[in-house]
């Protein structure tokens, strides 16, 4: 496509966006930004600026955790952001008031629009989105225009899709596990079925939203199966798919060490399993060959008890049984991402939300790269000894 069509198109769909994402960064984005560390994604979103003119602003998101923020008037967005593609990502997304506009970067490194805006009728203006001032919360991926009626089959809104002032940190942290899924989506199958797998599933808010983002969002067909060896849980939960009308959730009252999944996983989600539960969900996603891993660890023990007393060289920083545990429980997830590096993923252990909303705010993020990896099952082994312990369930297979 001609690029002056193309930023054209692009400019008619940034004037009626709700939210734009550039996704599938090159390496050469950390050095347009001017960032310490790779770029994971940036998403955008129009306010007004200090003289009432509307601007764009591009939260850029680093692999460190870290967010720049760039903000430009929105009349230059279409040439910014037609540059940004063709250089340094792959995909852009743009949410409007009329439907989905997706570009992509051809190889040969031409755009190309593989999801386009129904033209306006005659002279009819599209339905204008508020631009909310700077300091407005910023785009989520779950707004709660958009997806009101599901917050509301969720708890978390009310019937007008508002959500409700005791349920917001809920509804960021869900939005926030939605970005880092979001994230992976280009890891999975491009076509076809996917197939994901909700071990110790409990009655997660977040197994629900993965599941409406993945087929209402995205678009794709979705097998989840959930296992839980409580059963108030699993008929709550079939109650809720059932609900909902999503003939896509499975639900299995069950032991997840005796659970065997009916083929390999695309996704594996563990979402705040206690203790050594995560580790046995960890293992069995790993051994599994899981495509994508998203785990996020709740209460830790194990190492804990196994520390006592502690190593000598850890005894002095052992002292306080509460400095201790916390000690003992960043040792266990970091044994977690070691043990995943030497399954063959590359692994990022991130802050999920605030501390301050919760304190089990880590996210432990694997994506499959290569097969075993040796040296990292070395590291791994020579830490499990420094420590004098080791996670009984993190085992391997080889």
């Amino acid at each position: 496509m001609d690029i002056t069509e193309f930023k054209s198109k692009l400019a008619d769909a940034v004037a009626d966006m709700r939210r734009l994402t550039l996704s599938r960064p090159s390496a050469t984005a950390r050095d347009t930004f001017g960032v310490s560390a790779a770029v994971r994604r940036a998403e955008g979103r129009l306010f007004a600026g200090s003289s009432g003119n509307p601007m764009l602003q591009l939260a850029v998101y680093t692999m460190d955790g870290k967010v720049r923020h760039i903000n430009m008037p929105a009349g230059d967005a279409a040439d910014r952001l037609a540059g940004l593609l063709l250089a340094d990502f792959a995909q852009l997304n743009i949410s409007s008031a009329r439907g989905e506009f997706e570009a992509k970067r051809a190889k040969d490194g031409s755009p190309v629009i593989t999801r386009k805006l129904p033209r306006k009728k005659g002279g009819e203006q599209a339905p204008a989105e508020p631009i909310g001032t700077h300091n407005r919360e910023k785009n989520l991926i779950l707004s709660e225009g958009e997806h009101g009626a599901f917050l509301a089959a969720l708890g978390l809104a009310d019937h007008a899709g508002r959500v409700k002032s005791k349920m917001r940190p809920k509804y960021r942290q869900i939005n926030r596990f939605l970005e880092y899924l979001a994230d992976i989506a280009d890891r999975l199958p491009a076509d076809g079925e996917i197939y994901a797998l909700d071990l110790c599933c409990g009655k997660s808010y977040l197994t629900f939203a993965a599941y409406y983002y993945i087929t209402a969002v995205r678009g794709r067909r979705l097998k989840m199966v959930g296992v839980d060896i409580k059963p108030d849980v699993i008929e709550y939960c079939r109650e809720t798919a059932a609900a909902l009308g999503w003939n896509g959730l499975e639900y299995i009252c069950g032991d997840i060490e005796a659970f065997v999944p009916e083929r390999t996983p695309d996704i594996v989600l563990s979402l705040h399993a206690c203790d050594t539960a995560t580790d046995i969900v960890l293992a069995k996603a790993a051994q599994a060959g899981a495509r994508v891993i998203l785990s996020t660890p709740c209460c830790q023990h194990e190492l804990y008890n196994l520390m006592e007393p502690p190593p000598a060289g850890l005894q002095a920083l052992c002292s306080q049984p509460l400095i201790r545990h916390k000690l003992t429980d960043a040792f266990t997830d970091a044994l977690r991402v070691l043990y995943l590096e030497a399954c063959g993923y590359s692994v990022n252990a991130v802050e999920l939300v605030d501390p301050e909303e919760t304190p089990k705010n880590t996210l432990i993020r694997a994506v499959k790269v290569r097969g075993r990896n040796p040296e990292a099952r070395r590291r791994f082994e020579q830490s499990c000894e420094y420590l004098g312990a080791r996670p009984s369930k993190l085992t391997f297979d080889w």
